[in-house]
């Protein structure tokens, strides 16, 4: 499963990775993380954790 993030700026690249950290989504280990300019997209196979991180992540 591939979610999109959004994400501003290089802060926003480490706090997303604590966040991930949260739902117990560990890149390299169970994740992968794609930065791009404003966005950030990960992708796992466990799609609850990270359905309950991007709703945590939008409030």
């Amino acid at each position: 499963m591939y979610v999109a993030f959004r994400v501003n700026r290089t802060d926003g690249q480490r706090k997303l990775v604590e966040h991930l950290a949260r739902f117990n989504l560990v890149p390299p280990q169970n994740c992968t993380v794609t930065f791009r300019q404003q966005h950030a997209v990960v992708s796992s196979q466990y799609s609850y954790a990270l359905g309950t991180a991007l709703t945590a992540w939008r409030h």
